[in-house]
């Protein structure tokens, strides 16, 4: 019966008489088979290599330390699950196979296998463990090269962008950039992460453009928010408190209307019914005319303009506070906006009132009324429009004529340019109604 070596996966493990027919020592009565070592006893037994018998005879060939390495930049050993040895090929003590004579690798040579470096023995041989790169260097091309990050953490590239480190730590992958494609941030790279930091309001983020909340959104005038895809006056202002001269506080903070009440809204709190809709008894009245729903509403007793006022949870200013927020910061200024004299071109100093001049014609510069809220001019230092001209404002505060009389300020589209100064008071009887009179309201 034959007698077959049964071969572990590439370590080939053998009996002493399996060696000895390695070795080509063999009984006159038995062959070498070709490719294979088989032999004939009398036993007719199965001998099991996969546990090596004791050997005592010393070994003189190169042994590797552990098993050689199978990664495939190294070379091959013996790999068959029906043959024994190929020739040339020995056994060491080990279990592991090792050329007889014939080498493998180049001496002194190095590759890698498990993240360990391997030595070829100086006769070529046989493969030894040199090093273990551990967890912070890696094999590459037979040498432990350290780590140049750790595996998985995040930096950011000199050009702004995010990056990874590579799975086995020895460079970092850039990905995307950080730009979100708002021109209202400001986009960054902090510690692997992108940051999208609003830029400043006002901030330019195109021709005719700017930013608001680190939104790019068309430009408004001086005093105009950004709502609802359109450009509009804010509803309210804030007029911060007027010391007095001994340091206390003369007036209290508040917040006025940034423009006139106009017929527009007025319409709307008739409409609420809260309030009662005026008595037009003049044919310049603004109230009721179609193409002036965003003039001041005018020819309102001063009872009306109290409940527009309470309807929106305010009241008509006192003389004071209406100076006070006229000036817009500008302690001894003759007008809104400064000293000089007011004009009915576009600009700073642009007012609606009786212009002598020629080419504006009279009333209204040229007019002969009143013009949109706001339309003409700039906004005063807290925001305010048309704080002189267009129409006269009521305010709560009694005149000097005596009972039933209430002080008004700022002018109107009839009066001359002197009659526009901040320190210029008018008075209106509180049962009159006017059309070149109207009001904002205060809270």
């Amino acid at each position: 019966m034959r007698t077959t070596l049964t071969l572990a996966p590439r370590f080939l493990r053998t009996s002493s008489l399996t060696r000895g027919l390695l070795f080509g020592v063999v009984p006159a009565a038995l062959a070498l088979a070709t490719g294979c070592v088989a032999a004939q006893d009398s036993a007719d037994q199965t001998v099991d290599v996969s546990t090596p018998a004791a050997d005592t005879t010393e070994d003189t060939q190169d042994q590797a330390s552990t098993p050689p390495p199978v990664d495939d930049a190294l070379p091959k050993y013996a790999e068959t699950e029906d043959l024994a040895a190929p020739a040339g090929w020995l056994v060491d003590k080990a279990g592991q196979y090792e050329t007889h004579g014939k080498p493998v690798c180049v001496a002194d040579e190095t590759a890698c296998q498990n993240n360990q470096v391997w030595q070829c023995a100086p006769s070529g041989t046989a493969w030894k463990l040199a090093q273990d790169c551990g967890a912070s260097a890696v094999c590459q091309k037979g040498a432990c090269v350290p780590q140049v990050c750790a595996p998985g953490s995040k930096s950011c590239t000199e050009d702004g962008k995010r990056a990874v480190c590579h799975a086995d730590g020895m460079g970092w992958q850039p990905l995307s950039s950080c730009s979100d494609g708002n021109p209202c941030t400001d986009d960054t790279c902090s510690e692997g992460d992108c940051v999208h930091a609003p830029l400043a309001d006002g901030s330019a983020c195109g021709f005719g453009f700017e930013c608001s909340v680190g939104t790019c959104r068309k430009s408004c005038p001086t005093g105009e928010v950004f709502e609802d895809g359109q450009c509009v006056a804010p509803d309210w202002a804030q007029i911060p408190a007027r010391p007095a001269a001994n340091g206390a506080i003369d007036i209290e903070g508040f917040e006025m209307q940034v423009v006139e009440v106009t017929n527009a809204s007025f319409l709307a709190c008739v409409q609420a019914g809260a309030c009662s809709a005026p008595e037009t008894n003049h044919p310049d009245c603004t109230w009721g005319a179609p193409a002036k729903s965003g003039n001041p509403v005018s020819c309102v007793t001063i009872s009306q303009a109290e409940a527009y006022c309470d309807s929106v949870g305010g009241r008509l200013p006192t003389s004071d506070e209406w100076e006070w927020a006229a000036r817009g910061g500008l302690v001894g200024a003759k007008f809104p906006w400064g000293d000089t004299a007011p004009g009915c071109s576009a600009g700073q100093s642009a007012a609606v009132f009786k212009s002598a001049d020629v080419a504006a014609g009279g009333n209204g510069c040229g007019t002969g009324g009143t013009w949109a809220a706001g339309e003409i001019g700039v906004s005063n230092g807290y925001g305010l429009y048309d704080m002189a001209g267009n129409v006269w404002e009521f305010t709560s505060s009694a005149s000097t004529l005596g009972a039933g009389y209430l002080i008004c300020r700022g002018g109107s589209y009839d009066n001359m340019a002197g009659d526009l100064a901040i320190a210029v008071v008018g008075n209106l009887s509180v049962e009159a109604t006017s059309p070149n009179a109207g009001f904002r309201c205060v809270r």
